[in-house]
């Protein structure tokens, strides 16, 4: 019999639906929804050998590129196998059984199942009816009580941004009781800023990244932290012993040798999104921006149109009760990238052609 640690029988998890996405419109994951340019796919593809099959990865030309994109050192830098691995190490770091971790509700649903997988109480602060944070509820939260605060910003399923002065000053009160701070920037650009300018004014900031989104390899799940010296030596602690794949290595690498091709689209996708906003507003749905590559609608009384609509062009979407206070359990999250509004069935959305 498996002796367990009482705490987890309670946690619960979903297991992902086995949908075979490849053949589909995939918009319910935030991921880059165009592919990459032949010549700069097909150039990266030459890169790749049978030792990076072979052997076990090397991780020296990433975190050298990190830091020069950055402008950072190596000792600022934590690797991970996808930004959810990094937060797990950050439970790892701070967090022992019956501890309390501040975050926001709704959220990144990883920091709720890693409190309770770690035995930890999660302190939740609610947004208000308007879909604005409470901030002055999370500075109040902020006590010797907690043992780590954690950020999405911007922060998913809202997409909301906290300006970055808001942002220093939670830092700045939870340095006080030496607190750690993850600030999850999976989404930073689409967004207007970012918080990795404070990781040399406070040594208990951490300021996670992704290549899922904008940089378009969420197939490789490489991920990373920036943080002070003193944080990051902590965190390195819970490393693994070879952190990311040796192809995610390449790819990685060879995106920041590529963040032209990145902005582009990032700026593109911005475009779009306030573009569809302004459209489907125009065409009479319920439409809900934010500072991410997605944004929320609601048909209103022919939502089931939209719906339909949807599963008839094979577009997969998030649907739930994601946004508070609202008693419409079927609002539809899509993610946005260039050309979208352009697409057929962004059209008949458009165009109500039920």
């Amino acid at each position: 019999m498996i002796k367990d640690k009482v705490w987890i029988d309670k946690v619960v998890r979903i297991k992902n639906p086995v949908v075979l996405r490849q053949n589909t419109i995939r918009l319910d994951k935030s991921e880059r929804i165009s592919r990459f340019g032949d010549k700069v796919f097909n150039d990266f593809l030459k890169l790749l050998t049978q030792e990076d099959f072979i052997a076990y990865p090397e991780t020296a030309p990433l975190i050298d590129k990190l830091c020069e994109h950055h402008k950072v050192k190596e000792k600022n830098i934590y690797l991970s196998p996808g930004t959810d691995a990094a937060i797990k190490s950050f439970f790892e770091m701070s967090v022992i059984p019956a501890d309390q971790v501040l975050i926001t509700t709704p959220s990144f649903p990883m920091y709720k199942v890693y409190a309770g997988l770690f035995g930890a109480k999660t302190v939740e602060v609610s947004y208000k009816e308007d879909l604005r944070f409470d901030y002055e509820l999370m500075l109040d939260s902020i006590s010797g009580k907690i043992s780590l605060l954690i950020l999405a910003n911007p922060n998913s399923p809202i997409g909301d941004y906290l300006e970055l002065e808001c942002i220093e000053e939670l830092v700045a009160r939870a340095d006080k009781y030496d607190i750690p701070v993850l600030i999850d920037e999976a989404y930073y650009e689409f967004s207007p800023g970012t918080a990795i300018g404070l990781i040399d004014k406070y040594e208990n900031l951490g300021v996670s990244r992704t290549f899922s989104k904008a940089m378009g390899g969420a197939g490789i799940r490489v991920g990373y932290v920036i943080g002070s010296e003193k944080l990051i030596g902590k965190l390195a602690k819970w490393r693994l012993m070879y952190e990311v794949n040796q192809v995610g290595v390449k790819f990685a690498v060879y995106l920041l040798d590529h963040t032209d091709e990145i902005l582009e689209y990032s700026k593109k996708t911005k475009e779009e999104r306030e573009l569809l906003v302004r459209l489907l507003t125009d065409s009479g749905y319920d439409v809900i921006s934010s500072q991410c590559n997605w944004i929320h609608l609601h048909g209103k009384i022919q939502n089931h149109k939209l719906i339909e609509t949807l599963n008839k062009y094979n577009v997969l979407f998030k649907s739930d009760s994601i946004i508070p206070y609202d008693n419409r359990k079927d609002w539809i999250r899509l993610t946005i990238g260039p050309g979208l509004s352009s697409t057929p069935y962004m059209l008949d959305i458009l165009n109500r052609n039920y």
